[in-house]
């Protein structure tokens, strides 16, 4: 999960913390759209690490829930359920 603090960002990766200074808009357009999503504009988070939109916010993993703006919360209630959806197939064997 990425957030910004002035002119650096941090991103709080499983195995520690990093800092960069890219923008969390220019890192998500480098990243893949069907693994990342931006609930809010200081927040970028893999969808691998989301595990439940309980109404206004997305609960990570490790149970940080990230608040989502109200413009953005279709559209990552959506990209979720498609995250799901494919995972899923995936593991039928893309049926």
């Amino acid at each position: 999960m990425g957030r910004s603090k002035g002119k650096e960002n941090n991103f709080v990766l499983k195995k520690g913390e990093i800092e960069i200074s890219n923008s969390i808009s220019e890192l998500a357009k480098l990243l893949p759209a069907s693994d990342f999503c931006k609930p809010i504009r200081y927040a970028l988070v893999s969808m691998r690490e989301m595990i439940a939109i309980p109404s206004d916010t997305v609960k990570l993993s490790d149970g940080t829930e990230i608040p989502i703006s109200r413009t953005e919360r279709e559209n990552i209630k959506n990209a979720f359920a498609d995250y799901k959806w494919k995972k899923m197939r995936g593991r039928l064997g893309g049926r």
